[in-house]
This record gives structure tokens, sequence and C-alpha cells, in this order.
């Protein structure tokens, strides 16, 4: 110029290219030449920052939940690979880094971490262009031995834990809800269902009899447990609900040799293992010399399936042998006509015959036969 331009200048454009990658801000540095007729000032670089105005992607599953009905033995062998549901709406020009676990706050799972799975609880991270996770995210379901609820679940969820620029492990663009990096799309939370296919246990007395005294009162001998056999379940997570009822075979009285034990009594069995005492067997200590008599007890279970469990048809009884008190063996002693124990008597010899008496001196009652030997001198 001659001077006469108060603010002599010259421009050029900068054309800037709009993208739907969500990125970065970027520079642009623009450094000044050797210029003819004039010399270089101190300020010979320029910045321009180019501020990313692109919509952040969108974490997602793209299955919501799984329910198809396989056994959990197979579940368990085949597990399960999140890696192929998961996806971001569209690609990046960040390295992002999200959180996947189970256990999260608020997670409506019924399933048992480190019994019906393997806790899982993790990071995954995509790079710039990267829509699906590379490397495999393994849901570990576990094949336990518990009978459960016919259907239980599992919840997975992402969040967004931010992008790293230099890979130094801090982030650089945390979550921020001014300008995330990512966002979370409505379905973050997935589901899955792990079918139970243990068999409920089967209830059996621990033992086919049981042997009691008469004076024995309120009786713990009788107890009731899953059995163990041919590999059948012992373990569950179910309330487990046994009925007890007194059998028409039995030669003792249901309600007078033994407290009245009513039909399907309920007993909640809380050790399947050592087995749970039946506390409705009370025994009635009686005054009677009586042989030994036996209850036979039979268990039962609701025909709805509510008590989650089940009988052996040959295995389902035991036999409660109540032996007779031995304060109630019968004394036998001489007698007179008002029943007192005498151990002498006088007869007249014109009497011509003398009645001996012999009877029960301890006011026992039999309900045996009663043999008396005796011998004259």
């Amino acid at each position: 110029g001659d001077g006469s331009d108060a603010g002599p200048k010259a421009t050029f454009d900068l054309s800037i290219l709009v993208d739907a990658i969500d990125e970065w801000d970027e520079k642009i540095v623009i450094n000044l030449g050797d210029p003819t007729n004039a010399q270089k000032g101190g300020t010979s670089q320029h910045t321009v920052t180019i501020t990313d105005a692109s919509v952040s992607p969108a974490i997602a599953f793209t299955t919501f939940t799984v329910d198809n009905g396989t056994a959990e033995a197979t579940q368990a062998t085949d597990d399960y690979n999140l890696k192929d549901i998961i996806a971001l709406s569209s690609e990046s020009g960040k390295d992002l880094t999200f959180s996947i676990k189970t256990g999260f706050d608020g997670s409506s799972a019924t399933a048992t971490a480190a019994q019906d799975y393997t806790d899982l609880n993790t990071t995954f991270t995509l790079t710039a262009g990267q829509t699906a996770p590379a490397a495999d995210i393994i849901l570990d379901i576990l094949d336990d031995s518990y009978d459960e609820v016919d259907e239980q679940t599992v919840e997975v969820q992402i969040g967004y834990l931010g992008a790293d620029i230099e890979g130094d492990g801090t982030y650089d663009d945390p979550t921020d809800p001014a300008d995330p990096g990512a966002t979370a799309a409505s379905n973050v939370i997935f589901t899955y269902h792990i079918n139970d296919d243990e068999d409920p246990p089967v209830l059996i007395f621990t033992s086919t009899t049981y042997d009691v005294d008469e004076d024995a009162g309120a009786s713990p001998v009788v107890k009731i447990k899953y059995d163990p056999a041919d590999g059948r379940t012992t373990l569950t997570e179910r309330t487990v609900t046994g009925l007890v009822s007194v059998k028409n075979t039995s030669t003792a009285n249901n309600g007078t040799d033994i407290t009245t034990i009513s039909d399907n009594t309920e007993l909640v069995i809380s050790d399947g293992i050592n087995g749970t005492t039946f506390p409705g067997l009370t025994i009635t200590d009686d005054d009677r010399w009586e042989n030994a008599e036996n209850i036979v007890l039979q268990l039962g279970v609701y025909a709805n399936a509510s008590s989650n469990a089940t009988i052996d048809a040959s295995n389902y009884e035991t036999t409660v042998t109540i032996a007779d008190d031995p304060a109630d063996e019968p004394v036998i002693e001489f007698i007179n006509t008002g029943g007192t124990a005498i151990t002498a008597a006088t007869v007249n010899e014109s009497d011509l015959s003398f009645d001996v008496k012999v009877g029960i001196t301890n006011s026992k009652i039999s309900e045996k036969v009663i043999t008396i030997p005796y011998t004259i001198n």
C-alpha cells in the first residue's frame, strides 16, 4: 500500500468441511513465509481451532433379552458372547471406553453371582472408527446343583467412561452432560434368562424305623431329609414343605397312645442334608402293661407342586416302635380280700378249704395275660 490505508492487510479463506463424525477439536496451524518487500514480524504463526459440532454416538445393546428355554447345563456349556449384541450408533473419531457389568445399582436380577453366573465387571474400548467390540465379552453361566425358581435373570449394563486422546490412561473427555464422547441409548441393560434344570428334592425319613420309650414325651427322633440316592437334588433355594400323616396300619392309637397327629401335618424342611425334626410326635405315658406298639408315619406333598419337593412311592413310610415303660410292669403279691399285700394267713381246720389270693398291688393295668407259677411247701 501507499500508507494511506490505516490497516493494510490481505485475506485468504479456509474452507471448513462438515462431517458427521464426533471427534476431538482439531487445529490448523498457519505459518507465514518470508514476504517480498517486507519483513516477517514476531507473530508469524497463527492457530485456528475447529470446534467439533457433530452429535455424539450412542452405545446400546442390539438385543435386549435372551429367553430361549435352553436348559441351564447347555447354557453353561455355551456361555453367551455379549460382543455380538453391542453396537455404537455411528463411528467416532475418538477412542471410547465403556464399562460393562452385572450387579449394578438398581439391578432387578434374580440370579445369584458365583452360583448361577460369574460376576462381570470389566471395560472395553472402541477405537476410532469401530462400532462394535473386537474382543469377546463372555457372560459366564454356571451349572449349579441347586433346585431354584425355574427361570432366573442376569442383568448386564453398559456405561460410558470416557475417551483418552493421549493414550496415557487418563480420560480427557469424561462423562460431561454438555458434550459427552458418547451417550447411552435407552437400551443399555441386557437381560439373560437362566432356565433351571434340577429336579426338586425327594423327601424321605432319615430311617425306615425308629425306637422310642413310652415315657419319652415329646420325641425328636423322627426326621425328614432330602434323598441323596442316585444323584438326586439335595440343594435348593426354595421353601420345601413335607406333609406327615399317620397310616391306619398302626397298632398304636393316634390320639390315645400319642398326641393326635392330624392328616397332612406340615413340616418346613430347614435342613435337608442332616434332617429336620418332626416335632409332632408326643408319646402318652399310661399305666398299662402292654406289648410294644407302633405308629406308621407316611410322607406326602401338595398336589399343586407348592411343596417344591416330591416323594418316592417306594420309600415314603417309617415305623415308630413304642416300647412300654418298664415302670408299668405289674407287681404280683399275695393279697387279702381288700387287696392289701400279706405274707401270712390263718385258716380253721374245719373250714376244709382256703382261697389263696394273689393280685396286682401297684395299681397297674395289664393288657398281657399274666401267668403265675407257684409251689407248695
